[in-house]
């Protein structure tokens, strides 16, 4: 039997990745990814410094955060999009980063106690996945004729907050000041918190804004 023929996927125009950079609410929702994904790398990148400045586990141990982290991840992608469906697309955008804040901040508070730390790393762990299928879906919701250019950008936003956290927490470290990476982490999850509160409101609201 002949295999049927496969479609060609179609790279979508110049203009759609324009009109997805021209409109307010899909940019806001694009600086959710850079912003959140900044916050989480600026600690992310340098956990293990960090892991072995608090806790100092040994290498068992560390290997064992590790997979913890890890499991709560894959939960954690699972789990965005659940929360897109049952909250709806803007609304989870909202909710995603404003729990990734709580969560951030619970790990320096959690100090050197494993009983507290852990659990808080691992729901720090599992909403940090849940982004990527939370701002996507958004996107396609909210301009579904642009759904693949939206796509595509997210995905290069998503490494530049890779890039951006990376970097901001690199400077952090250089200077002596590793245990405050989690509230620097904190300060750009607060301003994808505020992109995600201007891309979630009613069009009427934003064309009134702009």
């Amino acid at each position: 039997a002949n295999l049927p023929a496969a479609e060609t996927a179609v790279a979508p125009a110049t203009a759609s990745y324009r009109a997805v950079l021209g409109r307010p609410r899909l940019l806001a929702a694009q600086c959710v990814s850079i912003a959140m994904i900044g916050g989480h790398f600026t600690l992310f990148a340098y956990l293990t410094p960090y892991l072995q400045a608090v806790l100092s586990p040994g290498a068992a141990a560390l290997e064992s955060l590790y997979v913890a982290f890890g499991v709560a991840g894959v939960t954690g992608a699972w789990l965005g999009g659940l929360l897109s469906d049952r909250l709806g697309a803007s609304r989870a955008l909202c909710a995603c980063p404003a729990a990734f804040l709580v969560a951030m901040a619970m790990l320096p508070a959690a100090g050197a106690s494993p009983f507290v730390f852990v659990p808080a790393m691992m729901l720090w762990g599992a909403i940090s996945w849940s982004i990527s299928p939370i701002v996507q879906n958004y996107l396609i919701h909210a301009a579904p004729s642009l759904a693949d250019a939206s796509v595509g950008i997210n995905v290069s936003a998503m490494h530049a907050g890779v890039a951006l956290g990376s970097a901001f927490g690199g400077v952090l470290v250089g200077r002596d000041a590793l245990l405050a990476t989690p509230w620097a982490g904190c300060a750009l999850v607060a301003v994808a918190l505020g992109c995600a509160c201007i891309a979630a409101r009613p069009v009427r609201q934003t064309a009134r804004a702009s």
